[in-house]
């Protein structure tokens, strides 16, 4: 047999072994078996239920006249902010009273010089020098024109921060009052508009049943669902209102916005709050003595 046929059969012998070679076995992980009494069946008279998060309950909480004010005068962002920035004038104020002693430094003096000179022919020398001078130095830096200016200045920034805590409490106090009054305004006028729309469906009835006997009367008819419908826009118009006034109420005061107020004046009564009985001259000599703001612009002058 030839070298060529000998070749031929060896290499077709080989080629089984190398195909084998180049393949890959692939493992199939199964899971691992659990026993029998560890498996728990699901009965089949159960369903899935759906997981509901619990509705947020709106908290009443009753309100007056007084209750506004109080609640305005200790809950209101604007209000508490400007308190804050009150009692950030004082402890700064209070601190620099404490540090009116002058600046003291105490201690051994040296000095150091490390750098170039230049002389005047342009060339740079390099100089490296320094001393120690033993014993102790004591040094004091009183500046009484910067001392002056801040407590001056700290004095001014107390007097204005209480001005503008004044301003704007006397702001939000009156803003909660009209405020309230806009919402017993508008309650009131929802009722009364329901009372009209009950009167008015009466005498709807009538007129429907007096048209029936004569046809002139069914322009009283149209009249009167005319008045129905609009005392129906009235009415939705002011609870609209109401609830505007709500929401600006439940924020001047400081509460979660889920809170439902009841209001405890059902109408709207006038509130005295100066004697108008008085002279012209007596009243303006009153606010010009105790108003708003007048003391606080006083201390400043």
């Amino acid at each position: 047999m030839s070298n060529g046929r000998w070749m031929r059969w060896i290499g077709i012998a080989c080629l089984p072994p190398a195909v084998w070679g180049c393949g890959y076995d692939v493992m199939v992980v199964s899971p691992p078996s659990v026993p029998g009494g560890l498996v728990r069946e699901q009965p089949s008279g159960l369903q899935s239920v759906a997981h509901f998060e619990p509705a947020i309950v709106a908290r009443e909480v009753p309100i007056s006249l007084d209750a506004i004010f109080r609640l305005a005068e200790t809950n209101n962002p604007r209000v508490a902010q400007a308190r804050e920035k009150l009692a950030e004038s004082l402890l700064v104020q209070e601190m620099n009273c404490r540090s009116w002693l002058p600046n003291t430094y105490a201690g051994l003096s040296y000095y150091r010089h490390e750098g170039g000179i230049q002389n005047q022919d342009g060339t740079l020398q390099h100089s490296s020098t320094g001393a120690i001078i033993p014993g102790v130095n004591i040094q004091t830096d009183l500046d009484l024109r910067e001392t002056t200016f801040r407590a001056l200045n700290d004095q001014r920034n107390v007097w204005q921060s209480r001005a503008e805590l004044t301003q704007i409490n006397s702001e939000m106090l009156l803003e909660a009052a009209t405020t309230y009054v806009d919402l017993l305004t508008a309650q009131r006028g929802v009722a009364l508009a329901e009372q009209l729309e009950n009167s008015e469906r009466k005498l709807l009835e009538r007129v429907e049943k007096l048209a029936k006997r004569e046809v002139a009367a069914e322009t009283l008819v149209s009249a009167a669902k005319a008045n129905i419908a609009n005392r129906q826009g009235t009415a939705a118009k002011l609870r609209q209102q109401a609830n505007a006034a709500t929401s600006k109420l439940i924020y001047l005061l400081g509460l979660p916005p889920s809170t439902k107020l009841v209001p405890m004046d059902k109408v709207v009564t006038p509130v005295e709050l100066v004697d108008v009985t008085s002279p012209t001259e007596i009243l303006v000599d009153r606010a010009m003595a105790g108003g708003p703001g007048v003391a606080e612009l006083e201390g400043l002058l």
